[in-house]
C-alpha cells in the first residue's frame, strides 16, 4: 500500500484495517502489523465515522480491507486517475463474473467447487468495487 503512494520508509503512517472475521488474530498481530508496515498506529475495526476522509484502500480479500491515513502525502489527481484506471479494469471482470454466473445451465452444470470459487470472486469484485467508489 505505501509502495503505491510512493510514501517513503521514513514516513510513519497511520492504518486501519477492517476484517469480517478474526478481529482477535488481528488484533494480536498489531504491533508485527506496525512494525513491518512502518505504522505510527494501527487500529482494527474502527467506527467508519472516525476514519479520516483521506485514506488509500487496499482489498486484501472479501473479508480483509486495509486502510492508510494518507493525508497530506500524495497528490489526489495522480491517485484519482490510478482509481479510475483501476476501477476501469475491475468493472469488466465483475460483469464478466455476473453474466457468466447468470448464464442459462450455470446452475445446473457448473460443479460446487466451482460455484463457491465463483461467490467468493464476485463477493471480493464487488466489494473493491464499493470501495473504489
Amino acid at each position: 500500500l505505501r509502495a503505491s503512494y510512493q510514501i517513503t520508509n521514513k514516513v510513519l503512517t497511520k492504518f486501519y484495517i477492517k476484517v469480517n472475521d478474526g478481529e482477535d488474530v488481528v488484533k494480536a498481530q498489531c504491533d508485527d502489523i506496525k512494525t513491518l508496515g512502518k505504522a505510527s498506529a494501527v487500529e482494527v475495526n474502527v467506527d467508519e465515522d472516525s476514519l479520516p476522509k483521506e485514506v488509500g484502500i487496499d482489498v486484501v480479500d472479501d473479508q480483509t480491507t486495509v486502510l492508510m491515513d494518507i493525508k497530506g502525502l500524495v497528490d489526489y489527481g495522480v491517485e484519482i486517475k490510478k482509481l479510475e484506471k483501476n476501477l476501469k479494469k475491475t468493472m469488466p471482470a465483475l460483469q464478466n463474473l455476473e453474466k457468466k454466473m447468470k448464464a442459462a445451465g450455470y446452475e445446473e452444470k457448473a460443479s460446487a467447487d466451482l460455484k463457491a470459487q465463483n461467490a467468493e470472486k464476485l463477493t471480493g469484485l464487488q466489494k473493491k468495487v464499493a470501495d473504489i467508489n
